[in-house]
Protein backbone atom coordinates (compact mmCIF):
# COMPACT_ATOMS: atom_id res chain seq x y z
CA UNK A 1 0.00 0.00 0.00
CA UNK A 2 1.47 3.40 -0.90
CA UNK A 3 2.39 5.62 2.00
CA UNK A 4 -0.15 8.44 2.50
CA UNK A 5 1.50 11.83 2.18
CA UNK A 6 0.69 15.44 2.86
CA UNK A 7 1.74 18.40 0.72
CA UNK A 8 5.35 19.41 1.28
CA UNK A 9 6.17 22.26 3.58
CA UNK A 10 7.26 24.22 0.54
CA UNK A 11 3.69 24.09 -0.84
CA UNK A 12 2.28 25.32 2.45
CA UNK A 13 4.84 28.10 2.58
CA UNK A 14 3.99 29.09 -0.98
CA UNK A 15 0.34 29.40 -0.01
CA UNK A 16 1.25 31.68 2.88
CA UNK A 17 3.45 33.89 0.74
CA UNK A 18 0.74 34.15 -1.90
CA UNK A 19 -1.92 34.98 0.65
CA UNK A 20 0.25 37.63 2.26
CA UNK A 21 1.11 39.14 -1.10
CA UNK A 22 -2.58 39.55 -1.87
CA UNK A 23 -3.30 41.25 1.44
CA UNK A 24 -4.58 44.79 0.99
CA UNK A 25 -2.34 46.25 3.67
CA UNK A 26 0.02 45.07 6.40
CA UNK A 27 -1.28 44.70 9.92
CA UNK A 28 1.23 47.15 11.32
CA UNK A 29 2.71 49.91 9.16
CA UNK A 30 5.90 51.06 10.87
CA UNK A 31 7.54 54.10 9.31
CA UNK A 32 11.19 54.03 8.18
CA UNK A 33 11.81 57.33 9.95
CA UNK A 34 10.52 56.09 13.32
CA UNK A 35 13.18 56.88 15.94
CA UNK A 36 14.33 53.82 17.91
CA UNK A 37 17.12 55.54 19.87
CA UNK A 38 17.06 59.31 20.30
CA UNK A 39 20.44 61.04 20.73
CA UNK A 40 21.83 64.51 20.22
CA UNK A 41 22.22 65.92 17.68
CA UNK A 42 18.94 64.63 16.29
CA UNK A 43 20.60 63.61 13.03
CA UNK A 44 22.55 60.99 15.02
CA UNK A 45 19.39 59.22 16.22
CA UNK A 46 18.82 55.60 15.18
CA UNK A 47 15.83 55.33 12.85
CA UNK A 48 14.03 52.17 11.86
CA UNK A 49 15.45 52.46 8.34
CA UNK A 50 19.03 52.70 9.63
CA UNK A 51 18.40 49.83 12.03
CA UNK A 52 17.14 47.62 9.19
CA UNK A 53 20.05 48.69 6.99
CA UNK A 54 22.49 47.46 9.64
CA UNK A 55 20.62 44.18 10.13
CA UNK A 56 20.61 43.45 6.40
CA UNK A 57 24.27 44.35 5.94
CA UNK A 58 25.40 42.20 8.88
CA UNK A 59 23.23 39.37 7.58
CA UNK A 60 24.91 39.68 4.17
CA UNK A 61 28.42 40.03 5.61
CA UNK A 62 28.16 36.95 7.80
CA UNK A 63 26.46 34.95 5.03
CA UNK A 64 23.74 34.05 7.53
CA UNK A 65 20.06 34.46 6.59
CA UNK A 66 18.70 35.23 10.04
CA UNK A 67 15.93 33.32 11.75
CA UNK A 68 13.35 35.54 13.48
CA UNK A 69 14.90 34.89 16.89
CA UNK A 70 18.36 35.78 15.59
CA UNK A 71 17.03 38.90 13.90
CA UNK A 72 15.42 39.99 17.17
CA UNK A 73 18.65 39.41 19.10
CA UNK A 74 20.71 41.33 16.54
CA UNK A 75 18.22 44.18 16.72
CA UNK A 76 18.65 44.32 20.50
CA UNK A 77 22.44 44.46 20.14
CA UNK A 78 22.26 47.30 17.61
CA UNK A 79 19.92 49.35 19.80
CA UNK A 80 22.08 48.80 22.90
CA UNK A 81 25.29 49.74 21.07
CA UNK A 82 23.76 52.82 19.44
CA UNK A 83 23.16 54.25 22.93
CA UNK A 84 26.92 54.21 23.62
CA UNK A 85 28.93 56.87 21.72
CA UNK A 86 31.98 54.65 21.16
CA UNK A 87 29.93 51.68 19.92
CA UNK A 88 27.77 54.01 17.83
CA UNK A 89 30.87 55.09 15.92
CA UNK A 90 31.63 51.45 15.18
CA UNK A 91 28.12 50.92 13.79
CA UNK A 92 28.51 54.05 11.65
CA UNK A 93 31.64 52.48 10.17
CA UNK A 94 29.54 49.43 9.23
CA UNK A 95 27.04 51.74 7.54
CA UNK A 96 29.84 53.45 5.62
CA UNK A 97 31.15 50.06 4.50
CA UNK A 98 27.65 49.10 3.33
CA UNK A 99 27.35 52.32 1.32
CA UNK A 100 30.74 51.72 -0.29
CA UNK A 101 29.99 48.10 -1.20
CA UNK A 102 26.72 49.19 -2.81
CA UNK A 103 28.73 51.26 -5.30
CA UNK A 104 30.80 48.25 -6.43
CA UNK A 105 29.93 45.99 -9.36
CA UNK A 106 28.00 42.90 -8.25
CA UNK A 107 30.79 40.49 -9.17
CA UNK A 108 33.26 42.31 -6.89
CA UNK A 109 31.10 42.31 -3.77
CA UNK A 110 31.72 38.66 -2.69
CA UNK A 111 35.49 39.28 -2.83
CA UNK A 112 35.14 42.41 -0.69
CA UNK A 113 32.99 40.49 1.77
CA UNK A 114 35.67 37.83 2.20
CA UNK A 115 38.30 40.52 2.82
CA UNK A 116 36.00 42.14 5.37
CA UNK A 117 35.50 38.82 7.16
CA UNK A 118 39.26 38.27 7.24
CA UNK A 119 39.49 41.40 9.38
CA UNK A 120 36.31 41.09 11.41
CA UNK A 121 36.32 37.41 12.45
CA UNK A 122 39.77 37.32 14.13
CA UNK A 123 38.90 40.48 16.07
CA UNK A 124 35.56 39.04 17.17
CA UNK A 125 37.11 35.73 18.20
CA UNK A 126 39.60 37.62 20.38
CA UNK A 127 36.81 39.71 21.94
CA UNK A 128 34.63 36.63 22.47
CA UNK A 129 36.75 35.62 25.46
CA UNK A 130 35.24 38.47 27.49
CA UNK A 131 32.35 39.89 25.42
CA UNK A 132 28.98 38.13 25.20
CA UNK A 133 27.91 40.01 22.05
CA UNK A 134 31.12 39.01 20.27
CA UNK A 135 30.45 35.38 21.23
CA UNK A 136 26.97 35.70 19.74
CA UNK A 137 28.36 36.98 16.42
CA UNK A 138 30.90 34.16 16.25
CA UNK A 139 28.18 31.60 17.01
CA UNK A 140 26.03 33.18 14.28
CA UNK A 141 28.80 32.92 11.71
CA UNK A 142 29.78 29.38 12.66
CA UNK A 143 26.16 28.20 12.66
CA UNK A 144 25.65 29.53 9.15
CA UNK A 145 28.98 28.54 7.64
CA UNK A 146 30.59 25.71 9.60
CA UNK A 147 29.32 22.34 8.29
CA UNK A 148 27.93 19.86 10.79
CA UNK A 149 27.49 17.23 8.06
CA UNK A 150 29.44 16.95 4.81
CA UNK A 151 27.71 16.87 1.46
CA UNK A 152 26.68 18.94 -1.50
CA UNK A 153 25.36 21.12 -0.05
CA UNK A 154 26.86 20.64 3.40
CA UNK A 155 24.50 20.86 6.37
CA UNK A 156 24.96 23.76 8.81
CA UNK A 157 23.42 24.37 12.20
CA UNK A 158 21.71 27.44 10.78
CA UNK A 159 19.82 25.23 8.32
CA UNK A 160 18.88 22.77 11.05
CA UNK A 161 17.64 25.46 13.45
CA UNK A 162 15.67 27.24 10.74
CA UNK A 163 13.96 24.00 9.75
CA UNK A 164 12.82 23.08 13.24
CA UNK A 165 11.80 26.64 14.13
CA UNK A 166 9.70 26.92 10.98
CA UNK A 167 8.10 23.52 11.55
CA UNK A 168 7.21 24.41 15.14
CA UNK A 169 5.82 27.75 13.99
CA UNK A 170 3.58 26.14 11.37
CA UNK A 171 2.28 23.43 13.72
CA UNK A 172 1.74 26.00 16.45
CA UNK A 173 -0.26 28.38 14.25
CA UNK A 174 -2.19 25.43 12.85
CA UNK A 175 -3.27 24.32 16.31
CA UNK A 176 -3.64 27.64 18.14
CA UNK A 177 -0.41 27.79 20.15
CA UNK A 178 2.80 29.79 20.34
CA UNK A 179 5.06 26.82 19.65
CA UNK A 180 8.82 27.23 19.89
CA UNK A 181 11.55 24.58 20.16
CA UNK A 182 13.74 24.49 23.24
CA UNK A 183 17.53 24.43 22.99
CA UNK A 184 17.50 20.72 23.84
CA UNK A 185 14.96 20.01 21.09
CA UNK A 186 17.09 21.94 18.59
CA UNK A 187 20.08 19.84 19.58
CA UNK A 188 18.07 16.63 19.24
CA UNK A 189 16.78 17.74 15.85
CA UNK A 190 20.26 18.63 14.59
CA UNK A 191 21.66 15.28 15.73
CA UNK A 192 18.94 13.36 13.89
CA UNK A 193 19.36 15.47 10.77
CA UNK A 194 23.12 14.91 10.75
CA UNK A 195 22.57 11.15 11.03
CA UNK A 196 20.14 11.13 8.11
CA UNK A 197 21.97 13.64 5.88
CA UNK A 198 23.93 11.11 3.77
CA UNK A 199 20.69 9.31 2.83
CA UNK A 200 18.68 12.36 1.82
CA UNK A 201 17.90 12.97 -1.83
CA UNK A 202 19.61 15.96 -3.46
CA UNK A 203 16.29 17.79 -3.82
CA UNK A 204 15.58 17.50 -0.09
CA UNK A 205 19.06 18.75 0.74
CA UNK A 206 18.51 21.79 -1.46
CA UNK A 207 15.22 22.50 0.31
CA UNK A 208 16.87 22.33 3.71
CA UNK A 209 19.75 24.50 2.49
CA UNK A 210 17.21 27.17 1.58
CA UNK A 211 15.34 26.93 4.88
CA UNK A 212 17.01 29.91 6.66
CA UNK A 213 15.89 32.32 3.95
CA UNK A 214 12.54 30.57 3.62
CA UNK A 215 11.90 30.79 7.36
CA UNK A 216 12.66 34.52 7.36
CA UNK A 217 10.20 34.99 4.49
CA UNK A 218 7.50 32.93 6.21
CA UNK A 219 7.69 34.93 9.42
CA UNK A 220 7.79 38.28 7.64
CA UNK A 221 4.82 37.30 5.47
CA UNK A 222 2.82 36.07 8.46
CA UNK A 223 3.46 39.31 10.35
CA UNK A 224 2.35 41.36 7.32
CA UNK A 225 -0.80 39.33 6.57
CA UNK A 226 -4.31 40.35 7.61
CA UNK A 227 -6.00 38.39 10.42
CA UNK A 228 -8.43 36.80 7.97
CA UNK A 229 -5.58 35.62 5.74
CA UNK A 230 -3.71 34.21 8.72
CA UNK A 231 -6.80 32.27 9.74
CA UNK A 232 -7.15 30.89 6.21
CA UNK A 233 -3.54 29.75 6.08
CA UNK A 234 -3.73 28.28 9.61
CA UNK A 235 -6.77 26.26 8.53
CA UNK A 236 -4.81 24.91 5.56
CA UNK A 237 -1.92 23.94 7.81
CA UNK A 238 -4.31 22.34 10.32
CA UNK A 239 -5.70 20.14 7.56
CA UNK A 240 -2.33 19.18 6.14
CA UNK A 241 -0.49 18.79 9.45
CA UNK A 242 -2.89 17.19 11.96
CA UNK A 243 -1.80 16.07 15.40
CA UNK A 244 -2.37 12.44 16.37
CA UNK A 245 -4.99 11.89 19.06
CA UNK A 246 -2.38 11.36 21.77
CA UNK A 247 -0.88 14.77 21.13
CA UNK A 248 -4.16 16.53 20.41
CA UNK A 249 -5.74 15.65 23.78
CA UNK A 250 -3.95 18.53 25.53
CA UNK A 251 -2.82 22.05 24.61
CA UNK A 252 0.61 22.29 23.03
CA UNK A 253 3.12 22.64 25.85
CA UNK A 254 5.89 24.62 24.24
CA UNK A 255 5.32 28.33 24.75
CA UNK A 256 8.01 30.14 26.77
CA UNK A 257 5.52 30.82 29.59
CA UNK A 258 4.46 27.18 29.73
CA UNK A 259 8.07 26.00 29.84
CA UNK A 260 8.88 28.49 32.57
CA UNK A 261 5.83 27.36 34.55
CA UNK A 262 6.83 23.71 34.33
CA UNK A 263 10.39 24.53 35.38
CA UNK A 264 9.22 26.58 38.36
CA UNK A 265 6.76 23.89 39.45
CA UNK A 266 9.56 21.34 39.45
CA UNK A 267 11.57 23.66 41.72
CA UNK A 268 8.60 24.04 44.07
CA UNK A 269 7.99 20.31 44.01
CA UNK A 270 11.62 19.62 44.98
CA UNK A 271 11.43 22.10 47.86
CA UNK A 272 8.17 20.70 49.22
CA UNK A 273 9.60 17.19 49.08
CA UNK A 274 11.58 18.15 52.19
CA UNK A 275 10.08 17.45 55.63
CA UNK A 276 7.46 20.08 56.41
CA UNK A 277 9.44 21.19 59.45
CA UNK A 278 12.16 22.49 57.10
CA UNK A 279 9.87 24.74 55.07
CA UNK A 280 10.50 28.49 55.42
CA UNK A 281 7.84 31.17 55.06
CA UNK A 282 10.01 33.64 53.14
CA UNK A 283 10.98 30.98 50.59
CA UNK A 284 7.35 29.96 50.04
CA UNK A 285 6.38 33.61 49.55
CA UNK A 286 9.09 34.11 46.93
CA UNK A 287 7.93 31.03 45.07
CA UNK A 288 4.32 32.23 45.25
CA UNK A 289 5.34 35.61 43.80
CA UNK A 290 7.15 33.88 40.94
CA UNK A 291 4.10 31.70 40.24
CA UNK A 292 1.85 34.79 40.24
CA UNK A 293 3.90 36.35 37.44
CA UNK A 294 3.82 33.15 35.41
CA UNK A 295 0.07 32.81 35.96
CA UNK A 296 -0.50 36.28 34.53
CA UNK A 297 1.49 35.36 31.42
CA UNK A 298 -0.38 32.08 30.95
CA UNK A 299 -3.78 33.75 31.28
CA UNK A 300 -2.86 35.85 28.22
CA UNK A 301 -2.55 32.63 26.17
CA UNK A 302 -5.97 31.15 25.31
CA UNK A 303 -4.57 27.61 25.16
CA UNK A 304 -2.95 27.98 28.60
CA UNK A 305 -5.77 29.34 30.75
CA UNK A 306 -6.60 25.98 32.36
CA UNK A 307 -2.95 25.59 33.31
CA UNK A 308 -2.96 29.15 34.67
CA UNK A 309 -5.86 28.36 37.01
CA UNK A 310 -4.08 25.28 38.36
CA UNK A 311 -0.97 27.38 38.84
CA UNK A 312 -3.03 29.95 40.76
CA UNK A 313 -4.24 27.20 43.10
CA UNK A 314 -0.67 26.22 43.91
CA UNK A 315 0.20 29.90 44.47
CA UNK A 316 -2.68 30.25 46.94
CA UNK A 317 -1.62 27.13 48.79
CA UNK A 318 1.92 28.45 49.10
CA UNK A 319 0.73 31.78 50.46
CA UNK A 320 -1.63 30.12 52.97
CA UNK A 321 1.15 27.88 54.23
CA UNK A 322 3.60 30.79 54.40
CA UNK A 323 1.13 32.83 56.45
CA UNK A 324 0.63 30.02 58.94
CA UNK A 325 4.37 29.46 59.23
CA UNK A 326 4.91 33.13 60.05
CA UNK A 327 2.48 33.41 62.96
CA UNK A 328 1.83 30.19 64.88
CA UNK A 329 2.99 31.79 68.15
CA UNK A 330 0.81 34.87 67.67
CA UNK A 331 -2.20 32.67 66.95
CA UNK A 332 -1.49 30.61 70.05
CA UNK A 333 -1.21 33.63 72.41
CA UNK A 334 -4.43 35.10 71.07
CA UNK A 335 -6.48 32.03 72.04
CA UNK A 336 -7.45 30.23 75.25
CA UNK A 337 -5.61 27.31 76.89
CA UNK A 338 -4.54 24.55 74.56
CA UNK A 339 -4.37 26.94 71.57
CA UNK A 340 -0.71 26.23 70.88
CA UNK A 341 -1.51 22.57 70.31
CA UNK A 342 -4.51 23.56 68.20
CA UNK A 343 -2.35 25.89 66.09
CA UNK A 344 0.23 23.14 65.59
CA UNK A 345 -2.51 20.75 64.52
CA UNK A 346 -3.90 23.33 62.07
CA UNK A 347 -0.44 23.91 60.66
CA UNK A 348 0.16 20.21 60.19
CA UNK A 349 -3.19 19.80 58.46
CA UNK A 350 -2.38 22.73 56.18
CA UNK A 351 1.01 21.24 55.32
CA UNK A 352 -0.53 17.85 54.67
CA UNK A 353 -3.13 19.43 52.38
CA UNK A 354 -0.40 21.33 50.55
CA UNK A 355 1.58 18.13 50.04
CA UNK A 356 -1.51 16.39 48.64
CA UNK A 357 -2.13 19.30 46.29
CA UNK A 358 1.50 19.25 45.18
CA UNK A 359 1.23 15.53 44.48
CA UNK A 360 -1.81 16.17 42.30
CA UNK A 361 0.04 18.87 40.43
CA UNK A 362 3.03 16.55 40.03
CA UNK A 363 0.70 14.19 38.17
CA UNK A 364 -0.44 17.10 36.01
CA UNK A 365 3.17 17.99 35.22
CA UNK A 366 3.90 14.41 34.21
CA UNK A 367 0.86 14.40 31.94
CA UNK A 368 1.93 17.68 30.31
CA UNK A 369 5.45 16.34 29.80
CA UNK A 370 4.00 13.24 28.12
CA UNK A 371 1.90 15.43 25.82
CA UNK A 372 4.92 17.59 24.99
CA UNK A 373 6.92 14.51 24.08
CA UNK A 374 4.09 13.16 21.93
CA UNK A 375 3.86 16.48 20.13
CA UNK A 376 7.62 16.63 19.59
CA UNK A 377 7.54 13.10 18.18
CA UNK A 378 4.84 14.27 15.77
CA UNK A 379 6.96 17.23 14.71
CA UNK A 380 9.89 14.91 14.11
CA UNK A 381 7.71 12.68 11.95
CA UNK A 382 6.68 15.66 9.83
CA UNK A 383 9.97 17.47 9.73
CA UNK A 384 12.85 15.12 10.21
CA UNK A 385 12.19 11.42 9.57
CA UNK A 386 14.01 11.73 7.28
CA UNK A 387 12.49 15.10 6.27
CA UNK A 388 9.80 13.78 3.93
CA UNK A 389 6.78 15.49 5.48
CA UNK A 390 4.83 12.28 5.24
CA UNK A 391 1.72 11.65 7.30
CA UNK A 392 2.13 8.31 9.12
CA UNK A 393 -1.34 8.54 10.67
CA UNK A 394 -3.32 8.12 7.44
CA UNK A 395 -6.01 10.32 5.90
Amino acid sequence: MPEPTTPTLRACVASLLLTAALAASPVCAAGPNDVLVAVQPAGESLTRATHERLVQFIEWTFKAPLTPSQRARLGEIIIAEWRLPKDREGLKEWLAAADHIDTLPADQRPFVREKLLEEVLPALRAQAKTDADARWFIALYDAANKPIAAGSPALTRQMSDATIEMTYFILGKAHGADLQPSAAEKDEWAKALVAGWPRLAAERKREIAGSPLQWAEVRASWDAAKASDRAEVAALWRKDFPLPQAAADAPLVASPAQRAALAKLKEVDAYLAQPAAEWRADHLTREADALAKLTAQLRAEPASRATAERLAQVEKGLRDTSQRLRAPTAAASASAGGSAAQTAADLNRNMAAMQMQQQAFRSQMQFMEQMRQAQFNTIQNYGNNPYRYSNPFGR
